[in-house]
């Protein structure tokens, strides 16, 4: 039994397990843009349609080119069968948006859910033969023979269990093994100790106090000037006040909070990348907020509370996202 087991955890592609989970983030952010921005805002130029057609082709492209083909990705070989599959993936976007225009009560509901996986399922049979053929000019196309691809069924996203563990932990707080503390003797008290709880990051602390009294400063301004001037900001001005608070607040403690000692690696603009679709999608949230409640929205209680909801969802979701792409 523990060979079988040894033989299981040595067959999984750890790197393309990982590249699941990224291509999962990109695309629910992508998704949650779409849907925020386009349902909410900007339904009257951009329909159901458009978000549905992003999902197909999010997830069969990004399945070809991130997930199976990654390491061919520089060979023209590749990009010949991509552009011979685009009739293909035109059709079945075409019969999706049939679909949607159809049945415009269910396109709504989670029959569209079962309707994209179809399409999905049986355009990802119908492509990877083309794949396949094309392969044959690859220069490594000997020694890949019998190999795993064109099998995509059989990626099982196990990371986004890890990711959904990672994403209650965000929510519930740090739960991890703490390091034991430091005894450390004081001069005169040979025989007394000072528990130090080596966890705490003292940088780090002073940090997080920064930036949160920039929240609150930029809220008490904003109370000041609404009781002794009454006044209040409306239309794009008060949009861009709290998109700009908002990015302040989430990728300050992002960039500046937790991760500024790796400002200089790859991975962290990579993830900071990742998450700029969700940034989008919140920033929607408050402006579909604002039109919705043009009476409330202005008033600065309802700002602080809406930006420190808003920010506090976000920055709980950044930590699975960063995880994801920390190297």
């Amino acid at each position: 039994m523990a060979t079988n087991l040894n033989d299981t955890e040595q067959s999984i592609d750890l790197p393309k397990q990982e590249r699941v989970e990224r291509l999962g983030w990109l695309f629910l952010g992508g998704g949650a843009m779409l849907m925020v921005n386009g349902g909410l805002i900007l339904h009257e130029f951009m329909p159901a349609q458009l978000m549905h057609a992003y999902a197909l082709t999010v997830m069969c492209y990004g399945q070809i080119l991130y997930l199976d083909e990654i390491e061919h990705v520089r060979e023209r070989w590749l990009w010949i069968a991509v552009l011979a599959t685009i009739p293909v993936h035109f059709l079945f976007v075409t019969g999706l948006i049939w679909w949607d225009m159809d049945h415009p009560d269910l396109a709504k509901t989670r029959v569209f859910v079962a309707k994209l996986t179809e399409a999905y399922v049986v355009e990802m049979l119908s492509v990877t033969p083309i794949i396949n053929w094309f392969r044959r000019f690859s220069p490594t196309a000997g020694s890949q023979q019998g190999g795993r691809r064109g099998r995509f069924w059989k990626l099982i996203p196990r990371s986004w269990q890890s990711a959904g563990a990672r994403v209650r932990k965000g929510f519930q707080g740090e739960t991890a093994q703490q390091p034991q503390p430091t005894m450390v003797s004081v001069p005169g008290e040979s025989e007394d100790f000072v528990d130090l709880a080596t966890d705490i990051d003292l940088g780090k602390e002073r940090r997080k106090s920064y930036l949160k009294w920039f929240f609150w400063g930029t809220g008490l301004t904003l109370l000041g000037v609404y009781f002794f001037e009454g006044e209040v900001l409306k239309g794009a001005w008060l949009y861009l006040l709290q998109a700009s608070v908002l990015s302040m607040i989430c990728y300050g403690h992002l960039l500046y909070v937790e991760e500024l000692a790796s400002l200089g690696a790859a991975w962290l603009w990579k993830a900071v990348a990742a998450t700029i679709p969700w940034h989008v999608a919140f920033v929607g949230v408050l402006i579909a907020f604002g039109r919705g409640f043009p009476t409330v929205a202005p008033h600065p209680i309802a700002i602080i509370a809406l930006l420190w909801t808003l920010s506090w969802l976000e920055m709980k979701l950044m930590v699975p996202i960063t995880d994801a792409y920390r190297e």
